[in-house]
């Protein structure tokens, strides 16, 4: 039960995050469900089911376990490089897109490469919220 809990919380809290991101877009009048799968936007949906594992881990071995220290430093890694990393990407991907629109006719240009790849400070801290309170609730309302 506990194994299938720690794997069954994350998942549910990653999806819940991305409708949560879709609803955010649609509110805006730029609703697309592909944005299921796409990488940016709020919240994160990368920190809300990494933060989602640690916390179930913490509840499950506790902060002082072997697991939790791996699961925290996984999440520190993963949360990085969604700010760090996939934001240069997302710099060179419009960078790439201009001289693209400026360099080539209409007919032999590139095709649009997508620029919101990473994520601003905010969008993850307000993801890591998401992925603690949703996994904290799901497990108190359906696991106690």
């Amino acid at each position: 039960m506990v194994i299938t809990k720690i794997i069954i919380i994350p998942i549910i809290v990653g999806i819940i995050a991305q409708l949560l991101k879709l609803l955010l877009e649609a509110r805006k009048g730029e609703f697309n469900l592909r944005d299921l799968t796409m990488y940016g936007g709020m919240p994160s949906g990368h920190a809300a089911f990494v933060v989602s594992i640690s916390t179930m881990v913490a509840l499950e071995e506790g902060m002082k376990s072997v697991l939790f220290a791996v699961t925290a430093f996984f999440s520190i890694v993963i949360i990085r490089d969604s700010i760090g990393f996939r934001q240069i990407l997302g710099l060179q991907s419009r960078a790439i897109n201009k001289l693209s629109s400026k360099l080539f006719l209409k007919e032999e240009k590139l095709p649009f490469i997508r620029e919101r790849l990473g994520h601003t400070w905010s969008e993850v801290i307000i993801g890591a919220l998401v992925g603690i309170i949703l996994t904290l609730l799901i497990n108190y309302l359906f696991f106690s």
